[in-house]
Parts: C-alpha cells; structure tokens; sequence
C-alpha cells in the first residue's frame, strides 16, 4: 500500500512546479495587495477656503479692489485668532469678460474679474 501512495504525491508535486515554472516564464510578477480600515476621533483642525471676486472696467481696477476686500478677509481672520502662519494663497485668476455690445459684430472687452481664495487652518 505505501508503494502505491507515494507516486501519486510525487506526480503531484511535479505538476506543481512545471506549472510554477511555465508561469514565471510567461507572465509579469505582480503583487496584490487589498485592505480596509477606520479610525474615529473628534477633530482638532479644520481647512477651510474661502476667496474674494471682483470686478472692475481694467485689470488694474479689479485688482486693486480685490487686494483690498482680500486684506479685509485676512484682517477678519485674524481678530478671530487664526495665526498668519496658517494662511495661503490657494488661488488666483484674473479674466476679461467678453460681451457683445448692441450694432457691434465682435466681442470686446466690457471688464474684468479678479479671484482670490485663501485656504486657512483652524486648530
């Protein structure tokens, strides 16, 4: 009985490595990796965004208007208590807006818009 066992273990385990063997010759290597998890805890800090838009007959105008209403945002934050280490600049545009005036056949310039957003971070 144990000559009969064995060979079939043996043929068994050969199987096995030509099929290992084939496939590393033919396939890449690749690791799959899958998981889950979840942490819970009461927050202590918050980013917020926050901008300004505005919009003047040139460039400059809209800037100048927007630097003023953004130095007015930051001067609130502060009084509130958010340190200036804790604001930037998140972005910044500057478009014309095109219009079509009444008897003209093409677009112009009617104004601009600037934006500013800040991001800041609440501790």
């Amino acid at each position: 009985m144990f000559k009969r066992v064995l060979p079939i273990p043996i043929a068994f385990f050969c199987a096995l490595s030509s099929a290992a063997a084939y496939a590393q010759d033919n396939q890449p290597a690749t690791i799959n990796i899958s998981a889950s998890g979840a942490a819970t805890a009461a927050p202590d800090m918050a980013t917020v965004t926050s901008g300004v838009v505005t919009q003047g007959e040139t460039a400059r105008q809209a800037l100048s208007a927007n630097n003023e209403a953004m130095s007015a945002l930051i001067d609130v934050l502060e009084d509130a208590g958010i340190e200036t280490l804790h604001i930037q600049t998140s972005g910044f545009s500057v478009q014309p807006i095109m219009c079509t005036p009444t008897n003209v056949t093409k677009t112009v310039t009617c104004c601009h818009r600037k934006s500013t957003a800040i991001a800041f971070q609440i501790w």
